[in-house]
């Protein structure tokens, strides 16, 4: 079963258990009225009778009667005095709930349904807890430098080992200060195998360990969100993805482009993000002028734009072909 398929059943089994145990709660706290009062009880099974009456009245075809509201107004207010005159609270006996506003459904509206926000709110918890269990285990710490050429590249005049070093301390430095950072965003980009997808990894794990929610997700799976976002309006993990507090998203420039989707997905994610002050860290093989070409320039002015974005180009071998990590 899909990761997806399987948080969302976990969430419906855990609803499903929360409503069995506040429902127990509320039967056991009757019982415990009852007990301390009969008269309580005896409220309690004429309330119960009244409903059931005019359930059946309604069902033969007759009227529910003009005084039914006022003789339940009564009965409920002769229960809330006997609670408070046996030291109970006076809403005692109300359904109880863990969330008042889908009363432990999951789903909010009358004709139209959506999703919570307790449960959007639980589908982001399992959903980042599901990615911290697959961290790579690439961080700062693990960094390798002696896997990096050390030769000197003519056109840099420094090696790739020196560049490479020099962006790793750039990012370090930006978590250390975040969310306090003159940047909003990261773009790391160049060319396939030369430490990006690793450097992303390790600013998700140096902010974690700092407290901060991230989630990890690759351009392709995006864009299969999205395209289900698209066709199907919003679902819980496209807004997951548009208001996780740093978002990490990885080969950007990999995933087929969709007409009418990619491009205006992609342009949905980064501006919704942008106008939230949340983090989005980006990995890319295009150059900025090919991201450009690729995905128009609104998105690419958002991404670049060096008031937001702190961009940083690497270069060199391909790492993956030497054998290296970084």
């Amino acid at each position: 079963m899909a990761t997806r398929e399987m948080i969302l059943r976990q969430i419906d089994d855990e609803y499903q258990a929360r409503r069995e145990k506040n429902e127990a709660l509320t039967l056991r706290r009757r019982e415990e009225a009852a007990k301390t009062c009969p008269e309580i009880r005896q409220l309690l099974d004429r309330r119960q009778e009244l409903i059931f009456s005019s359930l059946r009245g309604i069902l033969n075809g007759a009227n529910a009667g003009n005084d039914l509201e006022q003789r339940m107004a009564e009965i409920n207010a002769g229960i809330r005095k006997l609670l408070k005159a046996n030291g109970f609270a006076e809403d005692y006996l109300e359904p109880v709930y863990t969330c008042a506003e889908c009363l432990d459904t999951g789903y909010t509206g009358e004709q139209i349904k959506e999703p919570c926000k307790c449960r959007a709110r639980r589908y982001s918890e399992l959903t980042r807890a599901r990615m911290e269990q697959q961290e790579t285990g690439e961080s700062f710490e693990t960094f390798d430098a002696e896997l990096l050429p050390d030769e000197k590249l003519p056109k840099y005049g420094l090696s790739q080992r020196e560049i490479t070093m020099m962006i790793k301390d750039r990012c370090v430095k930006w978590c250390d200060e975040y969310p306090d950072t003159k940047y909003r965003n990261i773009l790391l980009y160049g060319p396939t195998g030369t430490g990006k997808t690793f450097l992303m990894n390790a600013i998700a794990h140096r902010l974690r360990a700092q407290g901060h929610q991230v989630v990890n997700v690759t351009a392709y799976r995006f864009l299969t969100v999205a395209r289900e976002a698209w066709f199907s309006g919003m679902t819980e993990e496209m807004e997951e993805l548009l208001n996780a507090e740093v978002l990490c998203l990885d080969d950007v420039g990999t995933e087929p482009l969709m007409a009418n989707v990619t491009v205006e997905q992609m342009f949905l994610l980064v501006n919704e993000r942008l106008n939230k002050g949340l983090t989005t860290v980006m990995s890319t093989n295009l150059d900025t002028e090919k991201f450009r070409e690729r995905y128009s320039e609104r998105v690419a002015s958002r991404v670049t734009d060096s008031r937001n974005s702190l961009v940083l180009q690497l270069t060199g071998c391909d790492l993956r072909r030497k054998g290296g990590r970084a």
